[in-house]
């Protein structure tokens, strides 16, 4: 499982670096602001990918050998995209309840003029309220030999 955390220190150690599939990899000791610790290996024989303050992601694995870190910073750029859409949502979400908030009342009251602000709102709450929970209701009842309902 994947944990969130920050680099409290990196250092590299005495151990000699290993190769695999013709890359060398160095072997580092990493700790955590959330107090894990251990070792991690990077292609890099003077530095890693990631430094001390940098917030990163690692997967920590324990075996004979000790603890063992795979460690891989966060990608911020992925992350501004995603809060990004999910607030870009959330606004034509927004919009669409205000607008059909206005609709239902404009249909329901006598004149435009007495929709005051705070009954849209209300009415807003209440459209985005239905359709989050629309999947919670429980639909007509259809035997097998009826095609359609209605």
């Amino acid at each position: 499982m994947k944990v969130k955390s920050v680099i409290k220190s990196v250092k590299r150690t005495d151990d000699d670096p290993w190769q695999k599939e013709g890359k060398t990899f160095y072997p580092y000791w990493v700790e955590m602001e959330d107090g894990v610790a251990g070792k991690a290996n990077s292609t890099g024989p003077e530095k890693t990918p990631y430094g001390v303050g940098d917030e990163v992601e690692y997967t920590k694995t324990e075996n004979t050998y000790g603890v063992s870190l795979r460690v891989s910073k966060v990608n911020k750029e992925q992350e501004d995209k995603q809060k990004y859409w999910e607030e870009k949502d959330a606004r034509i979400s927004n919009q669409w309840a205000i607008t059909t908030a206005l609709e239902y009342l404009k249909m329901t009251a006598n004149s435009a003029n007495q929709l005051t602000e705070d009954q849209i709102k209300i009415e807003a709450k209440n459209m985005l309220h239905m359709r989050d929970n629309l999947n919670t209701v429980d639909g007509p009842i259809v035997s097998q030999d009826e095609k359609y309902p209605y």
